[in-house]
């Protein structure tokens, strides 16, 4: 705590009202401002003149000072990009922020609709999928990663995928791969390459296998549905450019 802001045995002289925020109180000490807090927490402290400066006061408009710090800085990266509830939490503990100013800050924000895990969850799918669908599995384990809550998580989905099934979605990606091949490709490689797609982006073998025989019909001798397998442990996020070379934004 400020020895700046906490010294004992003084008193406030008056307590008043900020003149633009209905919701804030300045606390005064003889002539001198010495902290600003919110009129809910002034009042549950019993703020008023003649009452103690005391140590709890003066946490409490450290705690005020630095969450409205806090929200300008927050405010900056939102408006930069959308972030969720989890990173920005992230963000603001390795400003060196404390906790209860975080969890000050991330109620005023979604309090205002300035932020949600719903808005980051949806700017997170678009650009995984902006170049080729994935699984609905791959989706969730990149918004678990990014700390999406069930709920916004299931949202997003919904509305990347619109009801869309895995057998679908498989469908589209292959052909895309497909199109992006040189048209020269022996049969195996451009099997080869549509299954390491597929694989990177979170489809089981089965269901790529399909898929793949969807697009380039039945497979060459040779072709197994395990050929992808060794594809599968590529990082969640990335595959920016796919087997298929640079594809268009879908």
């Amino acid at each position: 705590m400020s020895e700046e802001l906490f010294q004992a045995g003084e008193v406030v002289s008056r307590v008043k009202a900020d003149a633009k925020d209905a919701t804030l109180v300045h606390v005064y000490v003889g002539s001198r401002k010495r902290g600003s807090l919110p009129a809910a927490d002034a009042e549950r402290l019993g703020v008023k003149a003649g009452a103690a400066w005391t140590a709890e006061l003066s946490r409490a408009c450290e705690v005020a000072i630095n969450t409205r710090r806090a929200v300008r800085r927050a405010t900056g990266w939102l408006a930069s990009g959308e972030l969720s509830v989890a990173q920005l939490r992230e963000r603001l503990q390795l400003a060196g922020f404390w906790e209860v100013v975080i969890d000050a800050t991330i109620g005023k924000l979604a309090g205002t609709f300035a932020q949600r895990d719903g808005r980051a969850a949806e700017a997170s799918l678009q650009k995984l999928i902006r170049r080729l669908p994935a699984s609905t599995q791959r989706m969730h384990d990149v918004l678990e990663s990014k700390g999406i809550g069930d709920d916004d998580a299931a949202a997003a989905i919904a509305e990347a995928t619109g009801g869309e099934s895995d057998e679908s979605l498989a469908r589209r990606a292959a052909f895309r791969v497909f199109e992006g091949l040189p048209k020269a490709l022996p049969p195996e490689a451009a099997w080869r390459r549509v299954l390491a797609a597929l694989g990177r982006r979170g489809f089981g073998e089965d269901v790529a296998f399909e898929a793949a025989r969807a697009v380039l019909g039945e497979p060459p001798e040779g072709a197994e549905r395990g050929g992808q397998a060794e594809e599968l442990d590529a990082p969640v996020e990335g595959d920016e450019a796919e087997d298929g070379g640079e594809l268009d934004d879908a």
